[in-house]
């Protein structure tokens, strides 16, 4: 049945409960302990489980997110820049970092075109971590050529393509 109080509707069935605020945010509440399952053709392509985890290609999520694909990529990150900006995508990892539980980012994997050149589509996939007090900084490169750059208390280093060299502090 649909419903009207004010600058909200209301959708309901005695299963679930769709409210709409001012024809803007919505919020979904399922009323039984059952998780509620996306359906394309009658075949289930997500499912948000009644534990709170999101399953794409599964309908039983074993982590807070699980894509599960008979694909080659199961999960693409594309950034939105022009063609000749060098801004990277990729994703981070954070944490709490004090008793009061605010969150900071700890480290970050990215990857980005390596030159700004129209039609040049060359990436590199970079590595970073943070030193206390510090900021997200990049400790290793893969190259569009496969030459990998160490970077940090080892001095920058590079490799040639294909080849690999191993350093310690010791």
């Amino acid at each position: 049945s649909l419903a009207s109080l004010g600058n909200e509707s209301f959708i309901t069935n005695n299963q679930f409960l769709l409210v709409r605020h001012n024809n803007s945010a919505a919020i979904f509440d399922v009323h039984t302990n059952s998780s509620y399952e996306f359906q394309v053709n009658s075949s289930t392509k997500m499912i948000l489980a009644n534990n709170g985890k999101l399953g794409l290609g599964t309908t039983s999520p074993s982590r807070n997110l699980s894509i599960v694909s008979d694909s080659f990529y199961s999960l693409e990150l594309q950034g939105s820049n022009a063609y000749n900006n060098l801004v990277d995508t990729g994703i981070v990892f954070s944490a709490k970092y004090n008793s009061s539980g605010q969150i900071t980012d700890v480290a970050s994997i990215r990857g980005g075109r390596s030159s700004t050149a129209d039609g040049n589509f060359g990436g590199d996939l970079k590595f970073f971590t943070r030193v206390n007090g510090g900021s997200d900084t990049e400790r290793l490169k893969i190259d569009s050529s496969g030459g990998v750059i160490f970077k940090g208390a080892l001095a920058d280093h590079q490799t040639n393509a294909g080849a690999f060299e191993y350093f310690s502090n010791q």
